[in-house]
């Protein structure tokens, strides 16, 4: 018993706590975090985004970042990067805009998605070991995906309880003030087409 009380738990006692509540809580995330799906959550999204960005019917703004992991040995293909192809449900920039109209829409696209780049930056800051100061995560990927999972979880457990940002001076990774997103393509000229009804409509009249 002396012995156990001066050395501490095991290193494998740790990892199983660990694996235990990794698990728990990458459950308890997929329960909690998800899109906005009732006519009033749509609603109440839709009106939150255009008042801050003057983007009209945006209910989620969608971005990536990038945490280190152990480098699969299988299967490494399928962890590669992409961009986000150009949707009906789903907003890209216009490449190049040759008017003022396709000039605000980029404009109020990039405030609309550096919502979600300032979040994935304030979660990153919280907890350290997905920052990329912090190391690769030495798990599998699966491993991996929960850690992430749980530290979003604890981030909105941060936020609704109102416990400040972090202020530790980390550098700014995911925080990019004008950021250019390159969709990688229209998949069928759907996207494009809506794309094309929104900008004349709500960005084509003088003093939008």
């Amino acid at each position: 018993m002396l012995i156990g009380d001066t050395r501490g738990p095991t290193q494998a006692s740790i990892s199983r706590i660990f694996t235990r509540i990794t698990n728990i809580m990458s459950t308890k995330a997929a329960e909690e975090i998800n899109m906005p799906s009732t006519p009033q959550q749509l609603s109440t999204s839709a009106q939150a985004f255009s008042s801050v960005t003057n983007f009209p019917r945006v209910i989620e703004a969608i971005d990536g970042t990038h945490v280190a992991i152990k480098a699969p040995s299988i299967d490494e293909a399928m962890y590669c990067d992409s961009g986000y192809p150009l949707e009906p449900f789903l907003m890209t920039p216009v490449t190049n805009p040759t008017n003022e109209a396709e000039e605000l829409y980029y404009r109020a696209l990039v405030r609309t998605r550096v919502i979600v780049e300032l979040t994935l930056g304030v979660v990153k800051k919280r907890f350290r070991c997905i920052h990329r100061f912090g190391g690769e995560l030495q798990y599998t990927p699966l491993r991996s995906a929960k850690i992430v999972s749980a530290c979003l979880l604890l981030h909105n457990r941060c936020v609704s309880r109102s416990i400040p940002d972090p202020n530790n001076h980390l550098p700014e990774e995911d925080m990019p003030i004008e950021a250019h997103v390159v969709g990688a393509g229209d998949r069928g000229g759907t996207g494009r087409q809506t794309r094309d009804e929104i900008i004349p409509e709500f960005y084509g009249r003088k003093g939008v």
